[in-house]
């Protein structure tokens, strides 16, 4: 909420997770409320167990989030949130040009997306990301297809998601299997990677497939990160109004000489 997230207000972004609760201004959406009662039988899925045991403690006044959320497999969960999450976006916010679903360590750097999203045309299917090989295709020759790996973020235009809204079967499932229902539905996935890097800021290997690439999304940042980021990008625009995006190479090298130079500052002071 400090830096990715910073610039929304509650009626721009929209916030998904397995518990209903108030996040500072803005409101979180259970999006696993309302699913099929089926899914809640413990005795196929045990990680229900834990989910409802955290809603009645919520319900009761004694649940202690940072406890009780380690108990809890937010992996195993968040492959049943993604088909309702695109659903509920649509309901919430119908006929926006584009939708970025991204996650709380996915840093976006917005000015470099805007420009790339110029590019496409937010009535057509466009469901674009970091590549993941999903499920082969029995009816197209064992085709392989690709998902969007929800990590470094994906976005999805107006196009795909009228189609998909008007056409899905409510199947619950993950990022793969929002791939192949996208993928039934006539939409593939367009791989942007390493645009959409699946990489940590200290992690992006120092080759030619990134370090001239545009830099769009980083995945697995830590909190410190991404406030550091945040303000690095904000101190870059008040400096300079530039109409080239911010590539790996500047972006990296000129925010970490930044933070050593402020280092070194607080070291001499």
């Amino acid at each position: 909420m400090d830096s990715t997230s910073a610039c929304f207000t509650p009626d721009e972004l929209i916030i998904f997770s397995d518990l209903d609760e108030k996040i500072r201004d803005h409101h979180a959406i259970d999006i696993l409320a309302h699913l099929p009662s089926a899914h809640y039988n413990a005795t196929t899925f045990k990680m229900w167990e834990e989910y409802l045991a955290q809603k009645e403690m919520q319900a009761n006044g004694v649940l202690d989030t940072a406890a009780q959320v380690k108990h809890i497999n937010g992996w195993a969960l968040d492959k049943f949130k993604f088909l309702p999450m695109m659903e509920r976006a649509w309901a919430m916010k119908p006929n926006r040009d584009f939708y970025v679903f991204y996650e709380t360590d996915t840093y976006i750097f917005w000015d470099n997306l805007f420009r790339f999203l110029q590019t496409y045309n937010p009535d057509a299917n466009v469901y674009i990301g970091s590549p993941s090989p999903g499920r082969r295709d029995p009816k197209r020759r064992d085709q392989g297809t690709l998902f969007a790996n929800g990590g470094p973020g994906y976005v999805i235009s107006r196009g795909a998601m009228k189609t998909f809204y008007l056409n899905h079967d409510d199947e619950c499932c993950g990022d793969s299997v929002l791939g192949w229902v996208l993928w039934e539905l006539g939409i593939p996935m367009h791989g942007h990677w390493p645009m959409f890097s699946d990489y940590g800021l200290h992690d992006i290997p120092f080759n030619d497939q990134h370090w001239c690439q545009p830099l769009i999304t980083l995945h697995k940042t830590s909190p410190k990160d991404m406030v550091d980021l945040f303000s690095w990008e904000f101190s870059q625009r008040k400096s300079q109004v530039s109409s080239v995006p911010y590539m790996f190479h500047t972006t990296i090298c000129s925010f970490f000489y930044r933070v050593r130079a402020s280092n070194v500052d607080l070291l001499h002071s």
